[in-house]
């Protein structure tokens, strides 16, 4: 049982993974009687495919949080902002003119969507419009059980 050799760093010869593998998984086997293939196709790519599994989740995660970071990064500033355009328009005028609403109320509307894109609101995500086409669905499916009855 010769394995594909590559040459590593410095001229040093090194055996590929998987016939390294296939070597040890023969050693376990010889042990337990089971064929080495049967290890190596199984456990191997299970293994494999927990392991890219669970990378994904993390990276999802990962992506999640820094969204929400990025969304609660946003509000401050909205806050900070908007308050010192409101101590400026006091200063000015007092009252009697509030143009900083405008741009308060302009700047909201980003925050709020971006709010709702962040926090997968529950009216706007796919689940929201699974339930709605199960629903409608289902009334189609009473009204034609009604009509049915009484013919």
């Amino acid at each position: 049982m010769g394995g594909t050799q590559n040459s590593g760093i410095n001229g040093q010869r090194r055996l590929n993974y998987n016939s390294s593998l296939k070597y040890y998984c023969s050693g376990i086997c010889i042990f337990s009687s089971i064929n080495p293939s049967l290890f190596l196709s199984y456990n191997f790519k299970t293994t494999i495919m927990e392991t890219n599994n669970n990378e994904n989740k993390y990276f999802k995660a990962k992506q999640r949080v820094a969204e929400i970071k990025k969304f609660y990064s946003s509000l401050m500033f909205y806050v900070i902002f908007i308050s010192a355009l409101g101590g400026l328009n006091y200063y000015l005028n007092g009252w009697s003119h509030p143009w900083f609403l405008w741009a308060a109320f302009g700047w909201g509307i980003g925050i709020l969507f971006n709010a709702i894109k962040v926090f997968k609101a529950p009216f706007f995500g796919s689940g929201w419009e699974e339930r709605k086409m199960k629903e409608f669905m289902e009334e189609e499916e009473g009204k034609n059980k009604n009509k049915n009855r009484w013919n």
